[in-house]
């Protein structure tokens, strides 16, 4: 879990593509877009399960993606 975290931290806030990580990390590149995409969906459903804590009554999807624009 800790390595995902990492992995969405170097390609959203350095902004390093998946082969560049993949090379850092001395990783096959399929090896680690799957762990890419398994970090995001990771990611989106503890963002939906925070909105429904929050505000259950709140449009989860759309109040997602609204904060997501603001984290942009």
């Amino acid at each position: 879990a800790e390595r995902r975290v990492e992995l969405l931290r170097l390609r959203f806030t350095e902004g390093l593509p998946i082969r560049d990580i993949a090379r850092r990390w001395d990783e096959d590149r399929t090896r680690v877009h799957y762990h890419y995409a398994r970090a995001r969906e990771e990611f989106q459903q503890a963002l939906r399960e925070v909105v429904r804590l929050h505000d259950p009554s709140a449009p989860v999807e759309e109040e997602c993606l609204r904060l997501l624009e603001h984290l942009a």
